[in-house]
């Protein structure tokens, strides 16, 4: 098992190109070493992956969710500083006007 654990240690990387959450998933089960014990049944082997997988799957979907929010807080921010750029746009034009009718009538 450790000489595959190293291959698949090595493959990771191409994996993450692939697909993010498969290689989240991999290294999980990698890195986190489920202790299969030579004693125990299949049912409760079968448990413990399951219980990885769960766990992998939640951890997944909490940072989708972190990825939501952050995308969200991105366009409100972008959203505002479009509205911040054509204030100030309109601001420079009224000021701009200003100065150009100053020049031309200057006061008495």
């Amino acid at each position: 098992m450790e000489k595959n654990h190293h291959h698949f240690d090595q493959l990771l990387p191409t994996y993450a190109t692939v697909s993010t959450p498969l290689m989240f998933f991999c290294h999980g089960l990698l890195s986190s070493r489920v202790d299969l014990a030579s004693g125990s049944s299949r049912e409760e082997d079968v448990l413990k992956l399951r219980e990885h997988v769960n766990a992998s799957q939640r951890f997944a979907v909490g940072e989708n969710i972190e990825m939501i929010k952050v995308q969200r807080q991105l366009k409100e921010k972008s959203n505002n500083l479009v509205t911040l750029e054509r204030r100030l746009f309109d601001v420079t034009i009224a000021y701009t006007k200003i100065l150009l009718l100053s020049v031309e009538f200057p006061p008495l």
